[in-house]
């Protein structure tokens, strides 16, 4: 049973924190919403939809606003991503390609799977969201089977800590 919830979250005239308050509500409400466990709740997600935000304004509103919140959604399980007409975020495999492009600016959210870890090992977050990041992926899918990704992820989580102490 596949299941996507979309809600609308009005931004106009409302603070920052405000916004964000709002939209990390929606955090819990995705780990509560049925179902919550086996395959069948990997199979959902919640659009947030952000209809004020224009165009012009999409990159700083709804990227900021993805980086402030990315960290706890991360260490829940959950992946947040970032959707705008002006994404200028090139695929993986095709930096061309954007697919986060969106006519409509919003947030998605879903739980994190197996093949996210390219996401969260992205070189324009810093170290230490990075390794954090790591983390949270190894605690999900540790003692989970063997993917092509658990080594990958072994050796970024390594190399961020490594980067992270020459830092120091």
């Amino acid at each position: 049973m596949n299941r996507v919830v979309f809600v609308v979250v009005h931004t106009e005239n409302r603070a920052e924190s405000e916004v964000d308050e709002t939209i990390a509500r929606y955090r819990q409400i995705f780990l509560d919403m049925e179902p919550v466990s086996g395959q069948e709740a990997m199979d959902k997600a919640i659009l947030v939809i952000l209809p004020d935000v224009s165009e012009e304004d999409a990159p700083r509103m709804v990227d900021e606003t993805h980086r402030r919140l990315k960290s706890d959604f991360v260490d829940s399980g959950l992946m947040i991503g970032k959707f705008h007409p002006r994404s200028e975020q090139g695929g993986l495999h095709n930096p061309g390609f954007r697919p986060l492009r969106s006519p409509v600016p919003l947030l998605a959210i879903r739980h994190m799977v197996d093949s996210d870890l390219p996401f969260l090992n992205r070189v324009d977050d810093p170290t230490q969201d990075r390794i954090r990041f790591l983390e949270s992926y190894g605690q999900r899918f540790d003692g989970a089977e063997p993917s092509r990704w658990s080594e990958k992820a072994r050796a970024a989580l390594e190399k961020n800590r490594l980067a992270q102490e020459r830092e120091q």
